[in-house]
């Protein structure tokens, strides 16, 4: 059976010996170890290209079953006069996570409670700072008597 670039059964010989500075990688077939292909070298399923080295195989056109190897061009995020690079994960205040993925980020809470209302017992809910804590609490005003 062939897959793309991929033959099976696997046939894949020995272990290749790379030349000095390229690693060893398994193939995207899950079948044999190769030499990582570099910048400009041909790539394929069965010839991946070396990710250490932050390289990825561009393919012209969807059909086609090789491509080339290209370095990947990754950007930072700026966020309030601070730069992050790519892959980075900073905390822009103590409540607040993020992560910068090449020049765009995405933040989560540190503080899940503050999004949870309160139960319906609860008159005029309100979050409160609490001295210590950088994650608020709510607090719930007395019923009226």
């Amino acid at each position: 059976m062939v897959r793309g670039q991929c033959h099976y059964p696997c046939e894949c010989g020995g272990v290749p010996a790379c030349r000095e500075g390229v690693p060893l990688v398994q193939d995207e077939c899950g079948c044999c170890w190769k030499c990582a292909a570099q910048v400009g070298e041909v790539c394929h399923a069965a010839s991946p290209c070396d990710s250490t080295r932050n390289l990825t195989c561009l393919y012209t056109t969807t059909n086609d079953l090789t491509g080339t190897c290209h370095e990947t061009v990754t950007v930072g995020c700026n966020v309030n006069n601070n730069t992050y690079q790519h892959g980075q994960t900073f905390t822009p205040d103590c409540r607040t996570q993020c992560t910068c993925q090449n020049g765009t980020y995405a933040c989560v809470s540190l503080c899940p409670n503050e999004a949870l209302l309160p139960s319906a017992k609860c008159h005029n809910p309100h979050l409160v700072t609490v001295p210590g804590r950088c994650c608020r609490e709510w607090m719930c005003d007395a019923a009226p008597g």
